[in-house]
């Protein structure tokens, strides 16, 4: 309540009790009973604090009790906006995890962690959150710099073997090397897994006759012995380790930034039980 409406109030309440006590002489010398005058003087302050309060003071009741409404239905809004965005995040991280690292895939994904809404308000991120979200984008860098390079290096490896096991296949060679680096083999060449001739027939024995086929019957017999040597090349390569180290590491992060963005989200939850019981209108603009 402003000063000046107190004031007001104050005022007619003061001259209200002036005018009874100037006229009470003369009701008095009417011989009025003291039980009328009392009803009279009663049944005049319960009209003016009846008016007080259903002229002034209930509107004013009425319009806090709106505002106070409007502000807990903002602050809902913005609290269930920042929990949909940690979640949003988190979600879009393990997908890229799923999706794309786990498969050895190349990654353009950026996590992202919005500050605006669409309702014109700024959502408070954490920043501890903000922090760990960009560590991973800047982990993912970096796994995208050593995939480009592994993924040469691994084509560099395999021509120079190409050379020096089949030299008389050479008319062949860009067949072999398509072929050799294909996704399925390219995947196990990153995580370091073996490749063996009969792990070849087995898994892949469409495939397999198709490299056999570009190889001359005089060096078949040395299929095997070419795969036993890329296993030590990819096992031992300094880039191949880095990125699998750096994989790795990313992949850990990732879980991590997950699980707390997770723990946010769900702490946001128990905050908004105390607005349960708060009506859902949409909050209009101020």
């Amino acid at each position: 309540m402003n000063k000046k409406l107190s004031a007001l109030i104050i005022a007619i309440l003061s001259i209200s009790v002036v005018i009874f006590y100037l006229i009470y002489p003369y009701l008095a010398q009417l011989e009025t009973p003291s039980w009328v005058l009392e009803f009279t003087f009663y049944a005049l302050m319960t009209a003016i604090f009846g008016f007080i309060f259903l002229g002034i003071l209930a509107p004013l009741v009425r319009e806090r009790l709106e505002n106070s409404n409007i502000k807990k239905l903002e602050d809902k809004e913005l609290l269930e906006a920042l929990k949909n965005e940690y979640s949003r995040c988190a979600w879009s991280i393990e997908q890229n995890i799923k999706g794309i690292l786990e498969r050895n895939e190349r990654s353009d994904f950026t996590a992202l962690l919005y500050k605006s809404t669409g309702f014109g308000e700024e959502l408070e991120i954490s920043e501890e959150l903000e922090r760990q979200v960009q560590e991973y984008n800047r982990r993912l860098e970096l796994y995208r710099v050593l995939h480009i390079a592994s993924e040469r290096w691994i084509g560099n490896l395999i021509d120079i073997r190409i050379k020096l096991k089949f030299p008389k296949s050479l008319s062949n060679h860009v067949q072999l090397r398509n072929q050799l680096t294909d996704d399925y083999l390219r995947n196990r060449y990153l995580n370091g897994e073996k490749v063996t001739e009969n792990w070849f027939k087995d898994s892949k024995p469409e495939d397999f006759k198709k490299i056999v086929k570009n190889i001359e019957e005089s060096e078949r017999d040395t299929l095997d012995v070419f795969f036993h040597e890329l296993n030590k090349d990819f096992k031992d390569d300094e880039v191949l380790q880095r990125f699998r180290e750096e994989k790795e590491e990313l992949i850990k992060h990732g879980k991590e930034t997950i699980a707390n963005l997770q723990k946010e989200a769900d702490s946001i939850s128990e905050q908004l039980k105390k607005y349960s019981n708060l009506r859902t209108t949409r909050v209009e603009e101020r």
